[in-house]
């Protein structure tokens, strides 16, 4: 990322793509920072505000999270990651009924059109329904989503690292008990 950064410092998918390793890396602090760095220069970004919220989660900051998520569902018109999102986001702070709504919003919306198993996954872990969630990840992982590539170090996932089910999905998927 610093030499895609070196070639291009101006890039908003570079600054959000770092922000999104520091984000990985549990570096919260700091990728609010990049991220807020990409907004303030863009503030109709979606991919930035999308992520942006993600560290605030982490950091119990729910407020400010959901501020990010609901502007990156209005200006993303609704895609079905950022409504996950605003579902994980609402359910961590403890807004169960606004996070149901949206699941059962994008369960509807996957019997019309593809809604990746991963992003109910995460919605379900988010509302504390682990075995939903181990469902949903077993689906993805039929699916071969590619958005599995991120479980092993996802924050958002640390509820079911316990999970001896979790354990087998990572192993599946080729990560290395840690």
């Amino acid at each position: 990322m610093k030499k895609a950064l070196t070639l291009d410092p101006l890039s908003y998918s570079i600054n959000t793509g770092i922000g999104h390793v520091l984000y990985l890396s549990r570096q919260y602090d700091l990728a609010i920072d990049q991220y807020r760095k990409v907004v303030e220069s863009d503030p109709s970004f979606v991919p930035a505000r999308l992520w942006f919220g993600r560290p605030y989660l982490q950091k119990g900051m729910f407020k400010e999270a959901i501020e990010q998520v609901e502007e990156a569902v209005k200006l993303s018109h609704e895609t079905t990651v950022s409504l996950a999102t605003l579902a994980q986001a609402f359910a961590a702070a403890g807004r169960i009924a606004d996070a149901k709504k949206l699941l059962d919003k994008l369960l509807t919306r996957g019997t019309e059109q593809y809604v990746p198993s991963y992003w109910i996954a995460l919605v379900y872990t988010s509302m504390g329904s682990k075995d939903e969630a181990m469902k949903y990840l077993e689906r993805a992982f039929l699916e071969r989503s590619s958005w599995l590539v991120w479980a092993n170090v996802e924050p958002r996932f640390d509820s079911l690292r316990s999970d001896a089910r979790f354990a087998s999905l990572l192993a599946r998927i080729g990560f290395k008990p840690c």
